[in-house]
């Protein structure tokens, strides 16, 4: 085999494998299989049709965005908190990226943030995503156990239905020493419906970044073949 196919075949063994999925069922085509589900009060997370009404209070949905099949809507008749949540694993250094398509349509008016997931703790109403250690409680919020949050407490603009709204986020550097953690989707409603959709979500990781020890003999092989050739010239 000829040196430039040598480095060739080493420039590819460093430059990292493709972006995985780290995500089961992120389109939800299965129904709601692989997510851990936590639901309190009245109401629950759901499979349902974009495009359609919620199965429960019947609120029509919007089919701008998110996908063509099934996604995942919270739906409720009464206070509730329902928790979606899936663990993930990444190696450390690894480029990770999070994706999902979300809207929140609240029918009890704008965002009450009450700094827990409960319904029976003042007044709640909002939606939040984020990713938290994959070994805490679910329902937890604490500085401790939020490895980053992804969105704040909110609610789309009151101007239901809302379409879904693509998001995308980098979170290399929050994940950089590896391990388990937990993708959350939370949301609280104590003062009137609130239904959130959720669907196309993914975790992609990549090792994308070579050590310095790999380049410099990645370097060293390049300058062996260059010198080699400028002997075989001369």
């Amino acid at each position: 085999m000829k040196a430039k196919h040598l480095i060739a075949l080493a420039l590819a063994s460093v430059a990292g494998a493709a972006n995985a999925n780290l995500i089961a069922n992120g389109d939800f085509n299965a129904g709601l299989s692989g997510w851990t589900l936590q639901n309190g009060g009245s109401g629950a997370w759901y499979a349902d049709g974009v495009g359609t009404t919620t199965p429960f209070s019947n609120h029509q949905t919007s089919s701008a965005g998110g996908g063509a099949g099934t996604y995942a809507v919270t739906d409720q008749g009464g206070g509730g908190l329902h928790v979606m949540s899936q663990v993930f694993t990444v190696s450390a250094n690894q480029q990770v990226t999070v994706e999902f398509d979300l809207f929140a349509n609240s029918y009890g008016g704008n965002v009450i943030d009450c700094g827990v997931i409960a319904y029976n703790v003042g007044p709640c109403q909002y939606t939040m995503v984020d990713i938290v250690r994959a070994n805490v409680n679910p329902l937890s919020r604490s500085g401790g156990d939020v490895v980053a949050t992804l969105l704040s407490p909110f609610v789309d603009p009151l101007s239901n239905p809302n379409p879904f709204t693509s998001y995308a986020f980098d979170v290399s550097a929050f994940l950089a020493a590896g391990g388990d953690f937990r993708l959350r989707f939370a949301e609280v409603d104590n003062r009137g419906y609130l239904n959130v959709g959720v669907d196309n979500v993914s975790v992609l990781a990549e090792s994308v970044v070579p050590e310095p020890a790999s380049i410099a003999l990645i370097g060293l092989g390049l300058t062996g073949l260059m010198v080699s050739r400028r002997k075989k010239q001369s």
